[in-house]
């Protein structure tokens, strides 16, 4: 099984906080919805991620110089 879905039942198992950490992060609809439904719910959600996007063509080089981080809390 793929990692959307362990993701996704990741997501649906959270009953109290739920705290997403990951270098990228690209929500498809579906897991935009169950983390709707869990922030209805009241449950503590919280996203860190690396919002900046690299191409293929980056080698990463320049990471260090442009890091930055993005975070939500619900």
């Amino acid at each position: 099984m793929g990692t959307n879905y362990h993701l996704e039942e990741l997501i649906k198992g959270a009953s109290d906080r739920l705290i997403l950490i990951s270098p990228f992060l690209k929500l498809n609809d579906r897991m935009k919805e169950l983390l709707a439904d869990k922030n209805r719910l009241k449950i503590d959600v919280r996203i860190v991620w690396d919002p900046l996007d690299f191409s293929a063509k980056s080698d990463g080089s320049d990471r260090q110089q442009r890091r930055g981080s993005g975070f939500i809390s619900c």
